[in-house]
């Protein structure tokens, strides 16, 4: 009798587990989902041609907040992949080795290294099994465009939340700040860069969702809007 109850309480708890891990799939997929659509509504991405040395709709112009960003020529067919771990830019060895001839003396294209301060576009948001992947371009240097990918690393089918990610893309790239002498109208008064929060929340009234990024910056989005402060202070407006 006893084992006859040891084993219908075994099923039983193997049928609770497997329910479980069923309603935890569409979740876990969701999260994964809105990681980029939540990317996407913090930078505004840019449009290249399809032979990436032009631009067919503008997006941010983003700055480069971390040294070592290895880009590789547009023409290469071999990507140049970075990751962001442990507060900084990195890449293998073979990242820079395949690069060059058998003999390692010679590139087969060009590549470049990019610092703090440079500035780069997002062009695409991919979702990895073990990270989230940014695609980016730079603008011509000597007449030579660069592109790489920029992956933040998670463990394997284990995303973090969307607000999580969205700090570590914004410890790498930040939104270089619209001209001053740009205001925004909306239908009374105007949001202008430079204007406090306090003086935008008259304004606007309260926004809808904020979004932290850290080092001071966030994110607020209003109804017909989105504002970006830095300091409680007006950095952007689109």
């Amino acid at each position: 009798m006893l084992t006859l109850r040891s084993s219908a309480t075994t099923i039983v708890r193997c049928a609770l587990f497997a329910v479980a891990l069923l309603m935890a799939v569409p979740v876990l997929h969701a999260q994964s989902e809105s990681i980029p659509q939540t990317i996407e509504s913090a930078y505004v991405m840019t449009k290249p041609t399809a032979d990436l040395t032009g631009i067919v709709k503008p997006g941010d112009v983003l700055v480069l907040q971390k040294d070592n960003l290895f880009m590789c020529q547009i023409s290469s067919a071999i990507p140049s992949y970075n990751k962001y771990k442990n507060g900084e830019l990195k890449q293998s060895l073979l990242n820079g080795m395949k690069f060059f001839t058998a003999s390692g003396n010679t590139p087969t294209v060009q590549t470049r290294t990019f610092v703090a301060g440079e500035k780069v576009f997002l062009i695409g948001v991919d979702m990895l099994d073990d990270g989230v992947r940014l695609s980016l371009l730079s603008d011509a240097y000597n007449g030579i465009h660069y592109k790489a990918f920029l992956v933040f690393p998670f463990p394997k089918n284990r995303p973090p939340s969307a607000a999580q990610v969205l700090q570590s893309v914004a410890q790498v790239l930040s939104i270089e700040d619209a001209p001053k002498e740009q205001p925004v109208a909306t239908s009374s008064r105007t949001i202008a860069i430079g204007q406090s929060k306090v003086q935008v929340l008259a304004i606007l009234g309260q926004p809808t969702t904020v979004v932290q990024l850290g080092a001071g910056r966030e994110i607020d989005y209003f109804p017909a809007m989105k504002v970006t402060f830095v300091d409680n202070q007006v950095a952007n407006v689109q």
